[in-house]
């Protein structure tokens, strides 16, 4: 939760196992999906580029079941 409501439209993760895991994602932000999608290989970060919403509480989960 956020300390007030702010203007998101990316959110940018610092993730275990960056070089051998593919991580599904689902981002909402006051229980709106802002990003679905798989994280990829990379070097450590991943910034996943959201559709912009102004909200507080921003969610991170574990998607099982993405087909993207």
């Amino acid at each position: 939760t956020l300390e007030k409501p702010a203007s998101i439209d990316e959110v940018v993760l610092k993730l275990n196992g960056f070089r051998t895991k593919i991580y599904p994602l689902r981002i909402t932000v006051d229980g709106k999906t802002v990003f679905e999608g798989k994280t990829g290989h990379n070097l450590g970060y991943f910034t996943a580029v959201c559709k912009s919403v102004k909200g507080a509480k921003v969610r991170i989960q574990l998607a099982a079941n993405l087909q993207n």
